[in-house]
């Protein structure tokens, strides 16, 4: 019976070894066309982790999607609660302010810009009246004027006062989609930061506050190096990190966490309800757009991307008062990193491009005048140039 099994045995083994060598050549073959799919390219493809050949792209890009799908839930989940107003009832504007706002808007797509700067209003302060011009602040009205017209260039017939019932939810939900523009998620810890850098404002900036907090856009934001904890294939090792800020990335649904706290906030639901038109509606949008173009211009020193945060904040200046809370957020960001040790050239070129361009584009609002150069709540960014000025030390 041995001698028997002998030629079946040595049969087996040399079927296997031949299937195996099949395997082999055909595995070759398929890295020659399409590459390992378990080789490390590198590149980081997903959530700050290394990818892994075209298997590990093809996983995060699956990812990708299911965030789409997510936020496109959510997104529809925020715009159907904020216009319930509208399905119970009718596209109508609400309130005093909203009407008033909605009035003045109806002024400049009639008569154009110059003339709504100079229109005087006989029915507002009866009987003085107002000088509408110097009173607002016109982005709120801009912003509906410049998509009125842009409709009609476009042959879509619509009214202004649709426009402007919608434009709130229109600014609250525009990030859920389009907001994938980030590069990675943020890590774990962003969930316990302040709104301003969690991004707990509309969706676009959840993700580019992520690009920019990320452990690849961290760099040039504070100036230690330091070691960081890195998740690859499940496991956790530690590296050296060329990065100067220490990064934890975590689990991708925390992304999701702040999103879906925005879309039924009742705070943020009862200033971006449709017909509720007022500054606030384009004014969040305007804070957090501000706040991601300064943290790029800092990560990257470049002139180009201060501009952008300068002309980021005089849209805020334009929309809404609270632009003070920008104007006075950042110079103390620069002070704290300043007194840290921590001022580099790349702060240095942000923050005096953003101080020059911000403050004389602040002071074209008519509204706004040279209120920037006189009043004590601006101080604190020229205090911040002063001190910098005052020091010997060059930016390092």
């Amino acid at each position: 019976m041995a001698a028997e099994a002998t030629p079946t045995t040595t049969t087996t083994v040399l079927l296997r070894v031949r299937r195996l060598a099949r395997f082999v050549a055909r595995r070759d073959e398929w890295t020659r066309h399409w590459g390992d799919p378990l080789a490390d390219t590198g590149r980081n493809t997903h959530c700050g982790r290394p990818g892994h050949g075209w298997a590990g792209r093809l996983v995060g890009r699956a990812k990708r999607v299911e965030q789409v799908a997510i936020l496109v839930l959510i997104g529809l989940v925020g715009i159907s609660s904020r216009l319930f107003s509208v399905v119970r009832y009718e596209s109508v504007i609400h309130e005093f302010d909203p009407w008033f706002n909605y009035r003045t808007t109806r002024e400049l797509v009639n008569r154009g810009v110059y003339d709504f700067l100079n229109w005087f209003d006989d029915y507002s302060w009866y009987p003085l009246g107002r000088v509408v011009g110097g009173t607002v602040y016109p982005g709120l009205m801009v912003t509906s004027g410049f998509i009125y017209w842009v409709l009609h260039a476009l042959n879509f017939p619509v009214d202004i006062r649709n426009v402007c019932v919608f434009l709130a939810p229109l600014f609250s939900w525009y990030g859920r989609p389009a907001g994938l523009t980030g590069k990675c998620s943020p890590p774990a810890w962003s969930a316990h930061l302040p709104p301003i850098l969690s991004g707990a404002r509309p969706q676009f900036q959840v993700h580019c506050h992520c690009d920019v907090l990320s452990d690849q856009g961290a760099e040039g934001l504070v100036g230690r190096p330091a070691r960081r904890r890195l998740h690859w294939c499940g496991h956790t090792r530690a590296a050296d990190s060329a990065v100067r800020f220490p990064v934890l990335t975590g689990p991708t649904h925390l992304l999701f966490l702040p999103n879906f706290r925005l879309a039924i906030a009742p705070g943020y639901i009862s200033r971006s309800v449709a017909g509720s038109y007022d500054n606030e509606g384009v004014a969040i949008f305007a804070l957090q757009v501000t706040f991601y173009l300064w943290l790029k211009a800092v990560r990257t020193g470049t002139v180009y991307w201060a501009a952008m945060a300068a002309l980021g904040y005089f849209y805020m200046v334009g929309a809404w008062g609270g632009y003070v809370f920008i104007i006075n957020i950042i110079p103390m960001h620069v002070l704290v990193l300043l007194l840290m040790g921590r001022y580099t050239t790349r702060l240095y070129v942000a923050y005096s491009t953003f101080f020059v361009i911000g403050t004389l584009s602040s002071m074209q609002v008519p509204f706004i005048g040279f209120q920037p150069v006189q009043t004590s709540e601006h101080m604190a960014a020229l205090g911040t140039i002063a001190y910098r000025v005052s020091r010997r030390d060059p930016a390092a």
